[in-house]
């Protein structure tokens, strides 16, 4: 695992934790950390499309150097 994809774990923690509180314990959340839970997930979601879209691009690029050759 490369420090990039630990580091996007990490960061998830803290949404996790707060949401896991609401569940177990019984917190109540109010509307900031609702949006600052999403802001964060969304973060996530888009670092990990664009390296999954970057690896697809890269496979491609190599694929079609292998068919020139």
């Amino acid at each position: 695992m490369g420090a990039a994809r630990f580091s996007i774990i990490s960061v998830f923690e803290l949404p996790l934790t707060v949401f896991l509180a609401f569940l177990i314990v019984g917190e109540q959340m109010d509307f900031w950390q609702i949006v600052g839970g999403l802001l964060i997930l969304t973060g996530i979601i888009l670092f990990d499309w664009t390296q999954f879209r970057a690896g697809l691009l890269l496979r491609e690029k190599k694929e079609v150097k292998e068919k020139l050759t």
